[in-house]
């Protein structure tokens, strides 16, 4: 039957009777998970199966129309209602987190509004620890922060100034650089 409005007869002889009822069309769950996909271990995907009046059984055991993904593996979903059932699957595969910091050799903080500060930038980095040292070994300037840069007062001149710098990427590891910075007025 299609949907719109059906009006049925009912006789018991002498008696007729009819009523209107309301017919909607509901189909097939439409299911796609979309293709095989690789992503960073650290950061799950959302798969979505969402179907208008459908009930949902995963993989995972999860009854809901949507799950986030733990880890590698492959993923299914069935997806039914009254007019029958569909399915799909897709596989996820993660891989290590890269990341990077960048950090500059030279600044010239000379008041002219280029390259005025030294910092570092980066991605995938949860954590920072970075302490500038004059030649006396002397901590000039502190941050945790990969947003904060050193701007040196006009009293810091043209020198060389060593650096060391602590790095926690999202995935747990510390690694620690050091290096020189020419200051260059």
């Amino acid at each position: 039957m299609l949907p719109g409005k059906a009006v049925p007869w009912f006789s018991n002889e002498p008696c007729v009777s009819n009523d209107t009822i309301a017919v909607i069309g509901l189909d097939v769950p439409l299911l796609s998970l979309g293709a095989d996909t690789t992503f960073c271990k650290d950061y799950p995907i959302v798969l979505n199966a969402y179907s208008e009046g459908a009930q949902y059984i995963w993989s995972t055991g999860d009854t809901a129309y949507s799950i986030t993904t733990s880890g590698s593996g492959l993923y299914s979903v069935e997806a039914s209602n009254f007019c029958g059932s569909s399915n799909d699957e897709i596989l996820v595969s993660n891989f290590p987190c890269s990341w990077a910091v960048h950090i500059p050799s030279c600044f010239t903080p000379n008041e002219d509004t280029f390259n005025e500060s030294w910092g570092i930038d980066g991605y995938n980095i949860r954590a920072i620890d970075l302490t500038v040292y004059n030649r006396f070994g002397d901590a000039i300037f502190h941050s945790d922060s990969i947003d904060h840069t050193w701007q040196p007062s006009l009293d810091i001149g043209d020198d060389v100034y060593n650096y060391r710098i602590e790095v926690t990427p999202f995935d747990g590891s510390t690694e620690v650089r050091t290096g020189v910075i020419y200051l260059i007025r």
